[in-house]
C-alpha cells in the first residue's frame, strides 16, 4: 500500500470491488465445475467396479462351490483306498471291491444332487 497515492473515489471503489468480486465468483463457479465433473467421473468410476466386482464375487462363489464338492470327492476315494488291509479284507477281495465302487457312485450323486 503506498502512502503517498490518492484515495480512490467512491465510483471507482465500487467498480473495483465488482471487479474483484466477478472474478472470485468465477474462480468459485470454475472449481464447482470441476468438482462436478469429478464427481461424475468417480460415480461412473464406483459403478463399474461395483460390477466388476460383483461378477468376481459370483464367480468366485461358484469356484468355491466346485472345489468344496470335489474335497468331498477326494474325501470319499481317500476313505476307500485306505481300506484296512488284513485278514478281514483278504477273504472277500471281490465282494469289498464292488461294494465300495457302489457305495462311492452313491455318494458322488449325492454330491451332483444336494
Amino acid at each position: 500500500m503506498n502512502i503517498f497515492s490518492r484515495k480512490p473515489k467512491p465510483k471507482e471503489a465500487l467498480r473495483e470491488c465488482k471487479r474483484e468480486m466477478a472474478n472470485a465468483t468465477r474462480g468459485i463457479e470454475k472449481e464447482i465445475h470441476t468438482l462436478q465433473l469429478e464427481e461424475k467421473r468417480l460415480v461412473a468410476e464406483i459403478k463399474r467396479t461395483a460390477k466388476t466386482g460383483n461378477e468376481a464375487m459370483s464367480a468366485q462363489t461358484s469356484v468355491a462351490v466346485g472345489i468344496k464338492g470335489a474335497g468331498k470327492a477326494m474325501a470319499v476315494m481317500n476313505k476307500l483306498s485306505s481300506a484296512p488291509k488284513g485278514k478281514i479284507a483278504g477273504k472277500n477281495v471281490e465282494d469289498v471291491g464292488s461294494s465300495n465302487i457302489d457305495e462311492l457312485e452313491k455318494r458322488l450323486a449325492a454330491l451332483r444332487n444336494p
